[in-house]
């Protein structure tokens, strides 16, 4: 629906994080497309939980309210590690300005805010 490079500028915060990991590959390579050459495009994204204790913790509570209360409202929170963001921007065609950690996600989550051109 969207024409190739037909954007100066893409952005997306507190977003992405509430799509599965799947989605949010697709997410970013279609940002990315629809980018100009010379654009920016600036988004946010946790990678990981900051321990163990808190992705487990995490686990539980999903587990609880999904399957055993059967809550439709829960905000699902997903991140994709860093390297594997940034490998896929290149294979897209993009290159990686900078990355800044971003503390919307909370703080249980690493999280970044990442600057990219096509």
């Amino acid at each position: 629906m969207l024409s190739d490079g037909s954007f100066d500028l893409v952005y997306s915060r507190i977003t992405l994080q509430h799509l599965p990991p799947r989605h949010i590959r697709s997410y970013l390579r279609e940002f990315v497309r629809v980018l100009r050459p010379g654009g920016l495009l600036i988004f946010q994204l946790p990678a990981s939980y900051r321990s163990l204790w808190v992705r487990l913790r995490y686990g539980i509570y999903r587990v609880v309210t999904r399957r055993l209360l059967r809550l439709a409202t829960v905000m699902e929170m997903y991140g994709i590690p860093r390297h594997r963001v940034e490998t896929l921007l290149r294979e897209c065609g993009a290159s990686v300005l900078a990355v800044e950690e971003d503390a919307v996600a909370g703080e249980e989550w690493l999280s970044y805010r990442y600057f990219v051109t096509r």
